[in-house]
């Protein structure tokens, strides 16, 4: 490689990585702007996601081919496609109970008729790198 094809990658490779940077920032502050959605919101989104990959099953499934070659199309639609939507939809499901604050023992004896429990929350931004060989399914997946 010469001189100037690796200032060429290098150029390249740190716009790519102030992309990545600048993503994360904004994801940042999106989740800072309003950190705990509610369960209605959340079942919003989840439904929101699983209708977009639904609407865009058969161009998902022309990606797929285009990027693999001989990627076949009822594999992308039963692990890809119909996987995530389905996971999407479970976890809409499952939400509420996911969600649902865990009670936790808490000595009458310190604290009297008080309460205690554990309530999730999201701690932040996250990455995911996927691997090569279901990329729709493993990286939006998880993302469910």
């Amino acid at each position: 490689m010469s001189t100037i094809e690796q200032d060429t990658t290098t150029r390249t490779d740190a716009a790519a990585i102030d992309e990545l940077h600048e993503m994360v920032a904004r994801q940042r502050a999106a989740f800072l702007a309003d950190p705990f959605p509610s369960l209605e919101e959340r079942q919003a989104l989840l439904g929101a996601l699983a209708g977009m990959v639904m609407t865009h099953r058969t161009q998902i499934e022309e990606a797929m081919s285009a990027d693999f070659g001989v990627h076949p199309t009822l594999a992308t639609d039963l692990i890809e496609v119909l996987g995530v939507a389905g996971r999407a939809a479970y976890a809409a499901e499952q939400l509420p109970a996911w969600m649902a604050p865990e009670p936790r023992y808490s000595d009458p004896a310190l604290f009297g008729s008080g309460r205690a429990f554990v309530s999730p929350q999201p701690k932040g931004v996250v990455g995911n790198i996927s691997p090569w060989n279901f990329p729709f399914d493993l990286s939006v997946g998880p993302l469910v």
